[in-house]
């Protein structure tokens, strides 16, 4: 039982209010080792009207922050603070996922371990992220701003990915101001569960005959999609290729880029 200074039972008193990221949610007040009291995100998967799961919650956190041993003033910044920084560092290397990077981190990874230090949080932090993303699986939704938003085992995976890429770049990165850990808390933590893959939809050879064969068909649909079966290229691959990456004379051609839709450039 987690207890507050003075050896009174943690109540987990709740708000319902802004976090970092602008987002409503629900807010837990959790006892410090060093008995300051502070407000920390809870679950977003949390609705505002249960009140009671948020308090159950609140307590749960109270507890993990007792036993990690966090305290407030030896936080010199957060998981959230880095977090921030990060993203925009990858941005000025030119990276175009950094928008996605983003929502995933605001939604899915910041609401759990956003308070805590990027310094000193280890692999419990870490498995209590996963679990986290295993729970918004299985229910099969999020909520976001008081509306529900589906959520599966693959979002969860590529949450799980974005986390594990910032805290790869803490402790490795070039760049000093971000690489500021000697470890990478994620090594050796097991990721979210995987679900059911669906079966993908292939293309006999006969009815690619007929593709390519059927005048109605406009020629530059037929001739993309030849190119696509023989180079085995994505469609951003595909539409990256220029004259200069083929080479007639020894019947080659060079896929080495792919366009960034969101971007409008490879």
């Amino acid at each position: 039982m987690t207890t507050a200074k003075g050896g009174r039972p943690a109540t987990g008193a709740v708000k319902w209010t802004k976090d970092r990221a602008g987002l409503e949610r629900w807010h837990g007040r959790v006892t410090m080792p060093d008995g300051k009291r502070q407000f920390v995100p809870l679950d977003p998967a949390i609705s505002r009207t249960d009140e009671p799961r948020a308090k159950a919650c609140a307590v749960q956190t109270a507890e993990f922050f007792r036993t990690a041993g966090v305290v407030k003033e030896d936080v010199k910044e957060t998981v959230g603070e880095y977090a921030k920084r990060w993203c925009e560092w990858r941005e000025r290397r030119g990276l175009g996922c950094i928008k996605d990077d983003r929502a995933l981190l605001a939604h899915h990874v910041l609401p759990t371990i956003g308070a805590l230090d990027v310094c000193t949080i280890g692999r419990d932090g870490l498995r209590r992220l996963v679990s986290a993303l295993d729970e918004a699986a299985r229910k099969g939704w999020t909520e976001q701003e008081g509306t529900r938003h589906p959520f599966g085992w693959k979002r969860a995976m590529n949450a799980w990915s974005v986390a594990r890429a910032l805290f790869r770049d803490a402790c490795g990165a070039k760049d000093e101001a971000i690489r500021i850990r000697d470890d990478n808390p994620a090594d050796g933590v097991s990721g979210p569960d995987v679900g059911t893959r669906k079966a993908k939809q292939y293309l006999w050879p006969s009815e690619f005959l007929a593709f390519v064969s059927c005048e109605q068909v406009p020629f530059t649909w037929r001739r993309l999609m030849a190119l696509a079966v023989y180079l085995y290229v994505r469609a951003g691959e595909l539409a990256a290729l220029e004259w200069d990456d083929v080479d007639l004379e020894h019947a080659t051609i060079h896929v080495h880029r792919s366009l960034d839709t969101k971007r409008g450039k490879a």
